[in-house]
């Protein structure tokens, strides 16, 4: 792909059609490398690391194997020329995208998800040296990360490894002809043409900051909007970024890098560490807004010439990709593993990271000359915006609330798993049969992802009521993306989300309760999920004592009350005491059915506690490898008057 190290070549990119198929060599590159990460994270979670079995340790060096290659590989840059290497590992990459296509879970799909983010980390290195020109590698990345969102955006956060059929196929196979073609046509820059060093370190921790803050599923959760304001607005920053980013292209100035930081400091603070009650849902949007602005301002700066040498520029670009690594791992271990600080405090880190680099460096002598390629870039990502609003648009929504056919309900509860199976593999369709097949009313979920970037940036819970057609409300948990849902074909009436007690445990949990309108009689909701540790007997009595609080007050409040969900304590456990003294445990009245692990049931830790009003009947443990639980599906109904509500 590089003729030679900073030399003149036979076919120099100085006309914009050659820059526009660098850009998009680089551009589509990153496309497929994010795909690739978004597949390989929660491999790693699921497959390599067992969903938390294994030691975090070990977790930790399987992780860092892709970032430690890019380091190695850049450190030979040194001595030896690598960018002639930018053309191989662009088919390679494509090789490995395409095997990921084909798998379905398990060790295949880990394996090839790591050698894809491996090939991935190790050409954006190489590009890094000087395979592309630096104008048209500054595009492509802020092009790349645009396309990506969108794209994202539009699949509906199902990514295409995620998707089966002949469509994703062909998607798969026109991104991967394209970035073959652009990588075998591209060129390097003329002599003197050379990128500075600094500004590369920013590319991981603007990877990091964008994939935490601005996917658009956490955005359509934080702020309420409607999934196609949210897909509007994230593109909408997008294709300003980009924009900016061409203008500072243009015309190399301090003022460019200034105005990025300033904006990636203060949507950072109004997404993100602003105190809750200034994060309004405008509040939230403006700052998600700036920080993706400002992130294309400050990767602009990777355009400015007559910089640091190829070696330089490779350290750069691999040290900016392990910084990427520590932050995402260590803010996501965070929920395992309590801190003595502020998760937040590793955004800050990145923001940090991606902000003082691009400052440091010195302003180009020499503008580019040639503006076609930022434009046609920039109308692309604009195009592509538009018709991820459209693809939104036209998806079928959630159904609205029938009016209830009274008593007796149909009731669930079901914890996700985050959408993933046992092999690993994200399958909302799977859910989404699972619970249709038994036709409830009214749905309890846990573990209910709504854009962790290891889990993909998947919205679950968006995937379940388009395709199941029942309203939902959510109940965050862990954080403001991941927690708790109820369901319900119904009525919902007066949610609640209560904290639970959460003593020194890493992840916090909740309580949601809610009022379903069964044909005018009312039927009281908790659902919740319990802290996991075995050991944590006192920890989780305490949660369960402020359930029972909850469902208590439901009950003398609307009569008839059912408590579902994960309560990670066997029926007749200690610690479930304030439950059972006021409560019916189905579980043991219908014969207490193991649920845990799905693939072997041997424990009895999801429950449906009833008060005295309801009777219960038509148990149903349905066997299924969609998540490594399995369902509780149950009958409600409401005792007769002259049955005195008890016995």
């Amino acid at each position: 792909m590089q003729l030679g190290r900073d030399r003149p070549v036979d076919h120099p990119v100085g006309v914009w059609p050659a820059e526009l198929v660098a850009t998009a060599a680089v551009a589509v590159g990153m496309v497929v490398t994010l795909v690739a990460v978004r597949v390989w994270l929660p491999s790693v979670l699921f497959i390599y690391g067992r969903a938390g079995s294994t030691p975090a340790a070990d977790l930790a060096v399987f992780g860092l194997l892709p970032f430690v290659v890019a380091l190695l590989v850049a450190a030979t840059t040194i001595r030896v020329d690598v960018s002639r290497a930018a053309a191989p590992l662009a088919f390679a990459l494509v090789a490995a995208r395409l095997a990921l296509q084909s798998t379905s879970g398990g060790t295949p799909q880990l394996v090839v998800a790591t050698v894809a983010v491996t090939v991935g980390m190790v050409w954006l290195v190489v590009v890094a040296t000087g395979a592309v020109p630096p104008r048209a590698a500054a595009l492509g990345l802020v092009a790349g990360l645009a396309l990506d969102a969108v794209l994202h955006a539009a699949l509906r956060s199902q990514d295409l490894p995620w998707r089966d059929g002949a469509a994703a196929w062909f998607a798969t196979l026109a991104v991967a002809a394209t970035f073959a073609a652009a990588s075998w046509a591209t060129r390097g820059p003329q002599a003197g043409d050379r990128g500075q060093a600094l500004p590369w370190i920013s590319l991981g921790p603007a990877v990091g900051l964008l994939a935490i803050v601005a996917a658009v599923s956490r955005v359509e959760t934080v702020t309420g909007v409607s999934p196609v304001v949210a897909v509007a607005v994230v593109g909408t920053a997008h294709v300003i970024g980009v924009v900016a980013a061409v203008a500072a292209l243009g015309a190399p100035s301090r003022r460019a890098p200034g105005a990025g930081g300033v904006l990636v400091a203060v949507g950072l603070s109004a997404a993100v560490l602003a105190p809750m009650h200034v994060q309004t849902p405008p509040v939230r949007v403006a700052g998600t807004v700036a920080l993706v602005v400002g992130v294309h301002l400050l990767l602009a700066v990777v355009g400015w010439p007559d910089g640091s040498g190829p070696s330089r520029r490779a350290l750069g670009a691999a040290g900016g990709l392990f910084v990427l690594f520590v932050v995402v791992s260590g803010y996501y271990a965070s929920y395992d593993v309590r801190f003595p600080f502020d998760r937040r405090a590793l955004m800050v880190v990145a923001a940090v990271a991606a902000i003082a680099p691009p400052a440091l460096a010195r302003p180009a002598s020499a503008t580019a000359r040639c503006r076609h390629a930022g434009v046609a870039v920039a109308v692309g990502v604009a195009g592509m915006t538009a018709a991820a609003v459209a693809a939104v648009a036209v998806r079928t929504p959630p159904g609205h609330p029938a009016p209830g056919r009274g008593f007796p309900v149909r009731v669930m509860t079901y914890n996700l798993h985050m959408g993933f199976d046992i092999a690993g593999r994200y399958d909302p369709d799977a859910l989404a049969a699972v619970i249709g097949e038994e036709q409830p009313d009214i749905v309890a979920l846990q573990e209910v992802d709504r854009g962790w970037f290891t889990t993909g940036s998947t919205d679950v819970l968006r995937a379940l009521t388009e395709r199941l057609q029942l309203p939902y409300v959510f109940a965050p948990a862990a954080d403001d993306v991941w927690g708790n849902a109820v369901l319900s074909r119904y009525p919902m009436l007066d949610p609640q989300v209560v904290p639970l007690p959460r003593g020194r445990a890493a992840m916090a949990r909740s309580a949601l309760s809610v009022v379903v309108d069964v044909a005018g009689q009312p039927l009281g909701v908790v659902a919740t999920h319990l802290h996991h540790v075995d050991a944590d007997v006192g920890l989780r009595r305490r949660q369960v004592a402020r359930v029972a609080a909850l469902a208590s007050d439901l009950a003398q409040q609307v009569g008839p009350v059912v408590v579902l969900g994960d309560l990670n304590a066997e029926p007749g456990a200690g610690e479930l005491e304030p439950l059972a003294t006021r409560f019916v445990d189905a579980s043991v009245a219908l014969g207490a059915p193991a649920t845990y692990p799905s693939w072997r049931p041997r424990e009895s830790i999801d429950h449906v506690f009833v008060s005295s009003e309801l009777f219960i009947g038509r148990l149903s443990v349905p066997a299924s490898p969609a998540s490594d639980h399995l369902p509780v599906a149950l009958t409600v109904g409401l005792r007769p008057l002259e049955a005195g509500g008890g016995g």
